[in-house]
Order: C-alpha cells, then structure tokens, then sequence
C-alpha cells in the first residue's frame, strides 16, 4: 500500500461527505506538498491537506489539525510551523495557530501565534506574537545567545535565540548579539559590550555570570558582571550579586554606551 507522505503523488484513502467535497479535495492534492517521511506538509493557500494513518493533518482555514507524533511539521499560508509532541491545533486562517494546553509554537516568517493563557510562544526572527487576554502584541527579535529578558515584570526566556515567552505588553528588541532595548524605559548598560534595557525594576539577565536588576527602570551599570550601581540608595541581594543602588549612575567612561 503506497503512503502519501512516502511518494507525494499518491493520492490517499478518504471518506467524502458528497461529490462537491471529493471534488475540492482531488484539487487541492494537485497543489498540496507532501513531503517524504511524514515530517513537512506545504499548504498552499487556505485548503485542507488529509494524511492517512498516523501521520498529520493539516487544515488553514480554521479547521482542526491533529499531530500525533513529534516531529510533524505544520505550513500555515506557506510557512512552517513547528508543534512538539502530540497537539490539537487550530489554524484560523492562514496566519494565527491556536494551541490549546501548554505546549510551544514556531511561527517563522511573519506568522502570527495565538496561544490563551500562560502560553509559551516562539517567535525569532524578529516576528509579531499574539498573546490574548490581558497579554499584548509583542515584536521580538533574538538572535544569538541571549537567555533571559523582563518586559513587564515577566521572564522571556530565549535560549538559543529561539524560544520566547513574553507575557506582560512591553516590546521587546535584541538587534543584535549586544543589546536588548525595551521601549519606553531607561538604558541599563553592561560592560562586555552587551547593552540591555529593563522595564520598571525588573530582571534582566544576560548570557554567562552577569545578572543585573533595574531599580525603577534607571540605567543599571555591571563592570564585568560583578556589581551594579543604579539610582534608588537601597541594598539588593539577588543570587551571588550585590546590586548597589545608588544616586547617580558611574558608567565608567562615555566609551561604554
């Protein structure tokens, strides 16, 4: 027996409702990509791709997709989508993926990923995430190493540069390997040259050793990840780090901004 996901011309065993649905479906086989393995399916547009067996199912267009197995790729209006471990999704659309659960999202390319409550999102690439609820639209870019970011008070996690989780209504943006700015709010500046911006007092922390905390959102200074001065004159301990909260910011040369 031929198998659809192995040889993508091979048309699969389908039940149709009625005539006007086989129709629409032998159609749309002459568009779809089923590529070899069962791992990627490209979704030209807003149809319905049908796999047989255990393999996915991919529906754009708000129908339910299922994803039995852990490798599966999903297409939404021809960008792939990521979904790890067995999921139900729904694609509304060709653009937003809803996930229910706490499972995790990759929406490359410019997609937008709807995930309800306290649901972890990957955008890199600098890509909207769409987050609903008291969560708002976040743009966030990390490429390279960056670990940890706090907009709103929240923790952003993006190990490798890709995965991010970003509640809260800040915007987050890493243009680089060097610095993450969060708008809106004062510059926190961390020898090394690596440069990071953090929202009302909240934690930021950078790659290696170096944690710095921002006292109300003012410029935070670590020489080396040691210690940080920042205006405030309270005494913070966090971790292995004295943060020293001072009334005026020391950078150590103008040569650091």
């Amino acid at each position: 027996e031929c198998s659809c996901l192995l040889f993508p011309h091979c048309e699969p065993k389908v039940i149709y409702r009625n005539t006007e649905q086989m129709e629409q479906h032998r159609r749309f086989l002459k568009q779809a990509t089923l590529a070899p393995g069962g791992q990627e399916v490209l979704v030209p547009g807003g149809q319905e791709v049908l796999a047989p067996g255990e393999k996915e199912v991919l529906a754009p267009g708000g129908q339910e997709v299922l994803v039995p197995g852990e490798k599966e790729v999903l297409v939404t209006g021809g960008q792939e989508v990521l979904v790890p471990g067995e999921q139900e999704v729904l694609v509304l659309g060709e653009q937003e993926v809803l996930v229910p659960g706490e499972r995790e999202v990759l929406a490359p390319g410019g997609q937008e990923v709807l995930a309800p409550g306290e649901k972890e999102v990957l955008a890199p690439g600098g890509q909207e995430v769409l987050v609903p609820g008291e969560q708002e639209v976040l743009e966030v870019l990390v490429p390279g190493e960056q670990e940890v970011l706090a907009p709103g008070g929240q923790e952003v996690l993006a190990p490798g540069g890709q995965e991010v989780l970003a509640p809260g209504g800040q915007e987050v943006l890493v243009p680089g390997e060097q610095e993450v700015l969060v708008p809106g709010e004062q510059e926190v500046l961390v020898p090394g040259e690596r440069k990071v911006l953090a929202p009302g007092g909240q934690e930021v922390l950078v790659p290696g050793e170096q944690e710095v905390l921002a006292a109300g959102g003012q410029e935070v200074l670590a020489p080396g990840g040691q210690e940080v001065l920042a205006p405030g004159g309270q005494e913070v301990l966090k971790e292995s780090l004295r943060l020293f909260l001072l009334q005026e910011i020391n950078l150590l040369g103008s040569n650091n901004r």
